[in-house]
């Protein structure tokens, strides 16, 4: 912290901005809002606050800025100047020069800190700063808000997630501030010196510290988001266990078919016939009524067709719309396991996150047998077994078995990696048609 800040700023800072900061709103109202026509020492603060009426303007879809905004907030800004919010120190520009940095009022400074330092939680910090950490906290409601909006719609918030800080940020945030009750003041409250409802130093220290905590909060925030996704992932699993629990009572233990599928067909082709697609058989629980389309459908698969016009099909329509990688049903009866089916070693995996291996296979791209599903950023995937336990993994290898692949490309790989070793290699290829079957009942293999 700046100490020549604080011996500039001991007055009560709760209706007042920072000394400089005053000084550059009241340059900026006295020129009329013509940057040019403000003191040299004053004309980057004065920039700032221009570009921050701007975008509180601008920021309002339902509500543009106008002519008649514009004279309110002057009128309310030379009110505060006259001293009708109170008195205030006079400025100091024993320390002020163009390129001087931006502070923070010493009392907000204090609020993030303790804010971050209590985990985000405003009941946490002390009763002092309690009341400005809660207006962070509402913040903080705002942006999860907006994320979370953006993630309903489709999958269109990426840029706003990799960019934080970014304009259409701030912009979505401020319009947010201006939509709430937070930003609307009683009727004929009589208070003064305030934009939309909020006074202008807490106007200018929110919006810093929405700049300057942002960073900080939107990993915690995206961390948060992802642990929910998974949970509600493996929710999914578990209402899945108990649809094929059901599934199977009613045919005599048997895993969900469309229909009796013979090696050799390509199995990956979604949305077409189910004797050329696997999904199909999966699809079989919702089609019947032993479960709902949005249980099989991942929070981290974007593309998830979640019911509508899919409840009236008998297939998803292509492979961007599956969530989960179901066993491969296709092949001799005999190789197909059945409900309750126990394993010497681990439970038998039926049903995965979605394989990247097959997706990649299909796109023709190189494959990493030991890649984990896209659905969770590769740190894993949930697996479900015969006897209706959900799991997860942080690798599909299970034993001696992959569950991307089938038993024969499994051995090809053990076999490969001994000669490669010989030869001193580095490097294979491995390649996978969609025709691949598992080469027994207890043989791990899920797909598309």
């Amino acid at each position: 912290m700046n100490d020549n800040h604080h011996q500039h700023d001991t007055h009560d800072t709760h209706d007042t901005l920072c000394n400089a900061s005053q000084r550059a709103v009241d340059s900026l109202v006295d020129s009329s809002m013509d940057i040019g026509a403000v003191p040299a020492q004053d004309r980057p603060r004065a920039a700032k606050a221009s570009s921050l009426f701007k975008l509180a303007c601008d920021s309002g879809k339902h509500s543009p800025c106008s002519d008649s905004l514009i004279d309110r907030t002057l009128a309310r800004v030379t009110a505060a100047r006259a001293g009708v919010i109170g008195p205030r120190a006079e400025p100091s520009v024993e320390h002020a020069s163009p390129d001087e940095d931006v502070y923070l009022i010493p009392d907000d400074e204090e609020a993030v800190d303790a804010f971050v330092a209590a985990g985000y939680r405003a009941d946490r910090v002390n009763s002092s700063l309690r009341p400005r950490a809660a207006v962070l906290e509402a913040i903080v409601g705002l942006l999860t808000g907006e994320a979370s909006r953006a993630g309903d719609a489709g999958g269109h918030h990426h840029d706003a997630v990799q960019h934080p800080s970014s304009q259409l940020l701030v912009e979505r945030t401020l319009a947010a501030v201006r939509s709430t009750t937070m930003a609307a003041p009683p009727v004929d409250s009589g208070v003064a010196g305030r934009i939309g409802g909020m006074r202008l130093a807490d106007v200018f220290s929110l919006a810093a510290a929405l700049i300057l905590g942002v960073s900080v909060m939107w990993p915690v925030l995206m961390s948060m988001r992802t642990r929910s996704m998974k949970a509600a992932c493996g929710a999914n699993m578990a209402t899945v266990a108990s649809a094929m629990g059901s599934y199977a009572g009613d045919y005599r233990e048997a895993l969900p078919q469309a229909t009796a599928s013979f090696g050799g067909p390509t199995w990956w082709d979604v949305g077409t016939t189910p004797e050329r697609s696997n999904s199909a058989n999966l699809f079989q629980l919702p089609k019947q009524g032993y479960a709902k389309l949005k249980d099989l459908a991942c929070p981290g698969n974007a593309s998830a067709c979640k019911g509508g016009a899919c409840d009236e099909k008998t297939d998803w329509d292509c492979s961007k719309q599956v969530s989960y990688s179901y066993h491969v049903m296709f092949g001799p009866a005999t190789q197909r396991p059945r409900w309750g089916q126990r394993s010497a070693n681990v439970p038998m995996v039926v049903l995965a996150d979605k394989s990247p291996v097959i997706a990649r296979a299909m796109a023709r791209e190189v494959i990493n047998p030991l890649e984990n599903s896209p659905n969770h950023g590769g740190d894993g995937q949930w697996g479900m077994a015969t006897d209706g336990s959900a799991m997860w993994l942080t690798s599909p290898q299970r034993g001696d078995d992959n569950i991307w692949l089938p038993g024969s490309i499994d051995e090809t790989i053990k076999l490969a990696k001994l000669e490669m070793k010989r030869v001193g290699a580095t490097r294979g290829v491995l390649k996978i048609k969609g025709n691949e079957v598992p080469s027994s009942s207890e043989d791990m293999f899920v797909g598309p």
